[in-house]
């Protein structure tokens, strides 16, 4: 667990697997059947992978910054037999995961280093921004707030064309 978890928090690592199996009953009423969660911040698997070893029927997505992290995670998908339900993503967050059935998902978000530092006081998922909802909004000759217009994928240049009919 080197430099996966803080020292002091080696210590107390049964804290981290109970504080991550108290969002059982969450997976399971959130999902019935088939639940899925999307975890932001997995660092050294909280709280995705208790849930997984407990809830075989359990489908996850972990998302972690650093590539050291996202190695271990990856490892441990292989190692704890978990490949088949498990993936995770390397770098920030991927802008091509769509949950286009959100009710369905259970979104954890332990590792934000902005809300932990008091530089943020929320955090807020939200559905992409539509193509005709930018449309309408132009056509009335107002401006969309700063980075709801984000697409993915996006050619590195940043040009970006689209014909409006």
């Amino acid at each position: 667990m080197a430099s996966l978890v803080s020292s002091r928090d080696s210590e107390h690592l049964w804290l981290h697997i109970t504080d991550s199996l108290s969002l059982l009953p969450a997976v399971r009423s959130c999902g019935g059947a088939s639940p899925r969660l999307f975890d932001i911040g997995s660092g050294a698997g909280f709280p995705a992978l208790p849930l997984a070893l407990t809830c075989p029927e359990l489908c996850f997505h972990m998302v972690e910054r650093a590539r050291k992290k996202a190695g271990f995670l990856e490892l441990a998908l292989g190692e704890l037999g978990l490949l088949q339900r498990g993936a995770v993503e390397q770098g920030g967050f991927p802008q091509e995961v769509s949950l286009d059935a959100p009710e369905g998902w259970l979104v954890t978000a332990r590792a934000i280093e902005k809300i932990d530092a008091g530089q943020a006081q929320a955090l807020f998922f939200m559905n992409p921004t539509r193509v005709a909802e930018v449309e309408a909004v132009v056509a009335e000759g107002e401006k969309m707030p700063q980075k709801s217009t984000f697409f993915f994928p996006k050619i590195f240049s940043g040009l970006v064309v689209n014909v409006l009919q």
